[in-house]
């Protein structure tokens, strides 16, 4: 009995099991060790035989560091046990024997308790805590603060197992590394392979500066600090018509910083440009107004056409093909191609909202509008008044985007508004959202929505509406009571009963 209290027994009540057992079973070594186990304090119910007996303290210890209060004077100055005591609680080492307290072990770990507690800052502890290699992980795992690395003994900077070890875990430490360190090939790759990592190419030894994996691995890894990786890149490596064109497979800048050789070699931009077309912005003037040259820009990104020459921006086929690849490029096509109807079909198709840039005589254009809004239902707030007010154009936008109901003019009481809505509702249950208070107190077209999405009805309804627009003793009534109580909104649901009770009337239908 008294072997599974103590095994049992609550920790908040600091071992009192073992206090209700009998003098002869507080020296009996297995209930004694199952209640250590359990609760270390125990330690203080054991007999004197048991206080000095070294695994019973051990666990006790384990367990409890203060329990060392309890041990013989013995295992109190007993080197192991007093390190898995303060291991465990450093206040501990008040109950170690003074020679004990004295040893190197023991302090670090005190010390390295209070630098724990204190937020595992490297900059106050000792050179000796500097030095160590788990605590200094720990510091940087606890702190999250790879800055916390400086204050590491320069051993530990300057060993390449550690450092590998730091920049395998993902922290970007080459800021903080020697520079043997920083000069290590395998050191730096895998540093600046990290997440946004690339950036740190900065502090690796020049000759990297100029390596061609490395710097095209910085691009890869560098986040948004693009300019920083290109900045440290060798003059050099930017003359390699190779590596340029391959690093533009990442970032569309790098042509920013080659050579002005390069800049303007023809036969060059040509590849350049099919590579990544955003890069003609960094082309020489001359070849920005060159047709065929922007031709393959737009093709592989139609956006290109924004550092085209004015008068390309106004080449029909050039235009065609940039709003083919991206709509958004008729933004900066010639106000005559944002009036050219299959310029502008062609924009709609590839994106919706490119709608925004069409004339004002195609935003008016029935085909145009309805391709539009087909591909993005948030178009149709582009669209003219006439075509918004268009039921046909309601329906389509509303069925790939329920915002779009948003971009619907409103409309006096007792216009075919509601008709519509509940049409509209039917391909998207968000319309609800966007309708007016007016609709959103309709019972029908509550009721269309929640065959759709029965919690964004409830959610979304107009519960006043609901009151004076539900018909007494129709089957809406118990439709839309169902709806509500379905969805635990007692509350409003106590509303419509309260403020017209007469809808849960029996009648011939049922309740």
């Amino acid at each position: 009995v008294v072997l599974e209290a103590v095994k049992t027994y609550d920790y908040t009540l600091y071992g009192h099991g073992l206090r209700h057992a009998s003098e002869e079973l507080r020296g009996d070594r297995e209930v004694v060790l199952e209640a250590v186990k359990n609760v270390g304090y125990s330690l203080q119910y054991a007999s004197v035989e048991l206080k000095g007996d070294r695994e019973v303290v051990l666990e006790a210890v384990k367990k409890s560091g203060r329990a060392l209060k309890h041990a013989s004077e013995e295992l109190r100055g007993d080197h192991e046990v007093a390190l898995e005591a303060v291991k465990n609680d450093r206040t501990a080492v008040d109950y170690a024997s003074e020679e004990v307290r004295g040893d190197r072990e023991i302090k670090l770990a005190v010390e390295r308790s209070y630098a724990i507690e204190g937020g595992f800052s490297l900059e106050d502890v000792s050179s000796e805590l500097q030095g160590d290699r788990e605590f200094v992980l720990a510091c940087l795992r606890e702190a999250d603060d790879i800055d916390q690395l400086q204050f590491a003994a320069e051993e530990l900077r300057d060993d390449r197992v550690f450092v590998l070890e730091v920049c395998k875990q993902g922290w970007n430490c080459l800021e903080h590394v020697t520079e043997e360190m920083q000069g290590d090939r395998e050191v730096v790759l895998t540093a600046v392979k990290n997440e946004e990592g690339g950036a740190q190419l900065q502090y690796a030894s020049e000759v990297f500066h100029g390596d061609h994996d490395i710097v095209l691995e910085a691009l890869k890894h560098a986040g948004d600090c693009e300019e920083e990786v290109m900045e440290c890149t060798s003059v050099k490596l930017l003359r390699v018509s190779t590596f340029v064109l391959e690093a533009l497979k990442v970032y569309d800048g790098v042509l920013g910083y080659a050579s002005e050789e390069l800049q303007s070699n023809r036969d060059f931009i040509l590849k350049a440009m099919k590579q990544n077309g955003l890069a003609l912005g960094y082309a020489s003037l001359e070849l920005q107004g060159d047709r065929e040259v922007v031709l393959e820009a737009v093709k592989q990104n139609g956006l290109a056409l924004t550092d085209a020459s004015a008068e390309l921006r106004g080449d029909r086929e050039v235009v065609l093909e940039a709003v083919k690849q991206n709509g958004d490029a008729l933004f900066v096509a010639s106000g005559e191609l944002k009036n050219d109807r299959e310029v502008v079909l062609e924009a709609v198709r590839s994106d919706g909202i490119a709608l925004s840039d069409a004339s004002a005589e195609l935003k008016n254009d029935r085909e145009v509008v309805l391709v539009a809004v087909k591909q993005c239902g948030l178009a149709l707030q582009f669209a003219s008044d006439d075509l918004r007010d268009d039921r046909e154009f309601v329906l389509e936008a509303v069925k790939q985007c329920g915002r779009a109901l948003l971009s619907v003019p409103r409309e006096p009481p007792g216009s075919d508004r509601a008709q519509r809505i509940v049409k509209a509702v039917k391909g998207s249950g968000l319309a609800l959202e966007y309708a007016s208070l007016r609709l959103r107190g309709d019972s029908k077209i509550v009721l269309a929505v929640s065959r759709h999405n029965e919690e964004r009805a409830v959610k979304h309804a107009h519960v006043p509406g609901l009151i004076t627009t539900v018909a007494t003793g129709s089957m809406e009534n118990y439709q839309i009571l169902s709806l509500f109580g379905r969805h635990s909104h007692i509350s409003d649901l106590f509303t419509l009963i309260r403020e017209k009770p007469e809808i849960v009337s029996p009648n011939k239908q049922g309740c």
